[in-house]
């Protein structure tokens, strides 16, 4: 999925973009770094005290990718960002849910429990009311991950859009 995207980015219509990821240099970085340097051998990076400030991606020997770590910007994490700047809140996911072996990544059934949420990121009203959209056994895997990663998408994107405007 990570190369597919990256690969719809290397166009030259998208020269010089800069893309922003949240947390990069802590954990996104590791496993874009690796599909990168697949794709090029030009690629640098601007290292601070062990955080990417920058990644200079070059590709087709004259095209530029920049990939940035917002949260070296705005030290918080995504849902604060979009309660203080007003935008619209990150989804919810059950990160430990996904992290258990046993899980299929097909997974539809019963809504996974409570404790399978980051439970410092979400009360236990917060998790009702998320099950309050979903009938007993039609909870999809995949669906809520697109969902999830697509909320924390527009939400980054509307925090930078606010903080820009704010900075100007």
């Amino acid at each position: 999925m990570l190369i597919t995207a990256i690969n719809f980015v290397m166009k030259r219509k998208f020269n010089q973009y800069k893309v922003f990821f949240h947390n990069f240099s802590y954990f996104d970085s590791v496993f874009l770094l690796h599909i990168l340097s697949d794709l090029s051998n030009d690629i640098k990076p601007i290292i601070n005290h062990g955080n990417f400030i920058d990644l200079k991606f070059k590709f087709d020997n004259k095209y530029i990718l920049y990939f940035r770590d917002t949260y070296l910007l705005l030290p918080a994490s995504l849902k604060e960002l979009a309660i203080n700047f007003k935008v619209q809140q990150k989804g919810l996911f059950p990160h430990l849910f996904v992290n258990n072996s046993d899980i299929i990544l097909n997974y539809i059934g019963k809504i996974p429990e409570y404790k399978y949420f980051n439970e410092d990121e979400i009360s236990l009203d917060e998790y009702n009311n998320y099950c309050t959209k979903f009938n007993t056994n039609n909870w999809n895997l995949k669906s809520e991950c697109i969902k999830y990663c697509e909320q924390d998408c527009i939400s980054l994107y509307q925090v930078i859009n606010e903080f820009s405007k704010k900075n100007i």
